[in-house]
C-alpha cells in the first residue's frame, strides 16, 4: 500500500480523509503537533474504508491544546493506530461524561500499538459499543462472526484522572503487553450493561501506583476491573501498588484470574464478588483463580456473597503472603488480615498462605456456606488456620443452617500456644470484622458438627523449628 505523509502543512483530519480516499496509509513526521477535535467516522466518501496511521515511535506528539473532545472514532472498523503519544495537556474533556482522550464509538477490530495516552482529566482511551457479538441465531454458517473492539498492544497509560483503558458494550478487548502508571483511579475498567459474554483478555501488562482519589469502597483503586462481563481472562500481569484491588470482578461468570504477580494492595488482592441483593441472571459462577502470587494484602483472594447467587469456584495453587489488618488508602475501616474466602460450591486447593495476621482461609459465612472443600493447602505463621461456619453444627435451627463442608488434607502452623486454633468453627456477624470463635478443633465432632467433616489427615501444630532466616512475617508496610 501507498503512503501519505503529513507534517503539519495541512490539518490532521484533512490528511486522514485524503488518505481513506486514496486508500493510502498516513505516515506522521516527527513532530510535536497541537490539535483540536480530530475524527475519523463513516460519514463522507472514505465510508467505512480501513486506515493505518503511523509514526516511529516516540517521535510524534499530538497535543490535546483546544476544544472539549480529542481523538474520535466512530462507525469505522479496522483502524490502526501506531507509534502515536496523545498528550492530554491536563486539559477539560467536557464534551459528555467519561471521555478518553481516544474515544472511539461503534468501531470494531481497531488497533492501538506503541502508543502513549497522558495528562488526562478523564480516561485515556474509552471504546464505547464497540466490537460486535455472535446474535442468538448464529448457526456457524460463518454468516454471523463477531469481530472484536480493539487491540491494545505495548502501549503506556500514565497520569490519567478516570480509567486509563474505560470499555462500555465493547466485547473481545485485547490489552497486552503494556504499561499502566501513576493512575488516580482505575487501571482497565470493563463495563456491561447487563451481564453478558465479553470475552476481553488482559494479559502481559505491569500497573503501578492505582489510586482511589475518588473515594468509596471499592468502585476505584483497582488495576482491572471487571463489572458484568462474563468469560474474560487476567493472566500474567504485575500488578504493584493498587490501594483496593489488584483485580476486581463484579457480577461476573466465567472469569479467569491466573498467574499474576500481585504486590502491595490496600483490600482484597483477589476480588471475586457479587453485588448484594442481585437477582435475575447477574450471578457470579464459574470463576477460576489460580497460580497468582501476592504478597502484602488486606486480604488475598475473595470469593464471595453467596446471599446474593455468588457461588461455583476454584481457589488453587495460589502462594499468598503478609495478610495484614491495614486500611485502603482513603482511610476506611478494613480489619482483614485474611488470607483466602469462599463460601459456597467451592474447591480451594493446593495454596500456601503464611502470615495472615488474623486467618489462614474462611469457609463460608454463617448461613451462606454450602459444599466447600478446602483440601491440600498450607497454612504458616498465622493465629487461626481454617475458620468452618458454626452453622454446621447439630443445634443450629433448620432454617439457618448451613450446608456440607470437608476440611482435609492442610497443613497448618498456627502462631497460638493452642494447635487447636488451627480448624475451628465461628459466628458471622455480617462483617468480616465480626467472626467470633466457638468451638476449636478438639470441640469438633462429628455428632456436634455433622456437616463438617474433618479427617484425621490434617496436620495442626505450632512448631516454629527447623527455622530458616526468610521465616519472618513482614512487619512494616510498602507503601503509607
Amino acid at each position: 500500500m501507498s503512503i501519505l505523509d503529513w507534517n503539519g502543512t495541512i490539518s490532521l483530519a484533512d490528511a486522514i480523509a485524503n488518505a481513506r480516499v486514496q486508500g493510502k496509509e498516513l505516515y506522521i513526521q516527527p513532530g510535536s503537533y497541537d490539535l483540536g477535535f480530530t475524527a475519523i467516522s463513516a460519514g463522507g466518501a472514505p465510508g467505512t474504508r480501513a486506515l493505518r496511521i503511523y509514526a516511529t515511535p516516540r517521535t510524534v506528539t499530538l497535543n490535546f491544546t483546544t476544544d472539549d473532545l480529542f481523538f474520535w472514532i466512530e462507525q469505522v472498523s479496522d483502524i490502526e493506530i501506531e507509534g502515536i503519544d496523545f498528550d492530554g495537556k491536563n486539559r477539560a474533556l467536557s464534551a459528555f461524561a467519561r471521555p478518553g482522550l481516544v474515544t472511539a464509538v461503534g468501531a470494531s477490530n481497531l488497533v492501538f500499538r506503541n502508543c502513549q495516552f497522558f495528562n488526562s482529566t478523564q480516561v485515556g482511551l474509552r471504546l464505547q459499543n464497540c466490537g460486535t457479538r455472535r446474535g442468538s441465531s448464529f448457526t456457524m454458517d460463518g454468516n454471523e462472526l463477531a469481530r472484536p473492539s480493539a487491540l491494545v498492544e505495548n502501549c503506556a497509560f500514565e497520569k490519567c484522572d478516570d480509567a486509563a483503558i474505560y470499555t462500555y458494550g465493547s466485547p473481545a478487548l485485547r490489552v497486552s503487553s503494556s504499561t499502566f502508571t501513576n493512575l488516580s483511579n482505575n487501571g482497565i475498567q470493563i463495563e456491561e450493561d447487563t451481564p453478558i459474554y465479553n470475552g476481553t483478555i488482559i494479559s502481559g501488562n505491569s500497573f503501578s501506583d492505582v489510586r482511589a482519589e475518588n473515594g468509596g469502597s471499592g468502585p476505584y483503586g483497582n488495576a482491572v476491573s471487571l463489572f458484568r462481563v462474563n468469560d474474560c481472562l487476567v493472566e500474567g500481569n504485575t500488578i504493584h501498588f493498587a490501594a483496593f484491588s489488584a483485580v476486581r470482578a463484579n457480577v461476573c461468570a466465567g472469569t479467569v484470574i491466573q498467574g499474576n504477580n500481585c504486590y502491595g494492595i490496600g483490600e482484597v488482592a483477589l476480588y471475586v464478588e457479587e453485588t448484594p441483593a442481585t437477582t435475575g441472571n447477574n450471578i457470579a459462577v464459574g470463576n477460576i483463580v489460580a497460580n497468582n502470587f501476592i504478597d502484602w494484602c488486606g486480604q488475598g483472594i475473595s470469593v464471595a456473597n453467596f446471599m446474593s447467587g455468588a457461588r461455583n469456584a476454584t481457589v488453587t495453587g495460589n502462594v499468598i503472603r503478609n495478610c495484614r489488618t491495614l486500611s485502603p488508602s482513603r482511610g476506611l475501616l478494613d480489619i482483614r488480615g485474611i488470607g483466602i474466602s469462599a463460601e459456597a460450591d467451592a474447591v480451594v486447593s493446593g495454596n500456601t498462605i503464611e502470615c495472615a495476621q488474623r486467618f489462614g482461609i474462611i469457609a463460608g459465612a454463617g448461613t451462606y456456606s454450602r459444599n466447600l472443600v478446602i483440601t491440600d493447602n498450607v497454612i504458616r505463621s498465622t493465629p487461626v488456620g481454617i475458620v468452618a461456619s458454626e452453622q454446621t453444627s447439630a443445634s443450629t435451627p433448620a432454617g439457618n443452617q448451613a450446608g456440607h463442608t470437608l476440611i482435609s488434607n492442610n497443613m497448618i502452623q498456627v502462631t497460638s500456644s493452642d494447635v487447636n486454633d488451627g480448624i475451628v468453627t465461628s459466628n458471622y456477624g455480617g462483617t468480616d470484622t465480626t467472626f467470633a470463635i466457638v468451638s476449636r478443633m478438639n470441640l469438633i465432632t462429628s455428632a456436634a458438627y455433622p456437616r463438617l467433616t474433618l479427617p484425621a489427615t490434617n496436620v495442626l501444630h505450632n512448631m516454629a523449628t527447623p527455622s530458616m532466616g526468610t521465616d519472618a512475617c513482614r512487619t512494616t508496610p510498602p507503601f503509607g
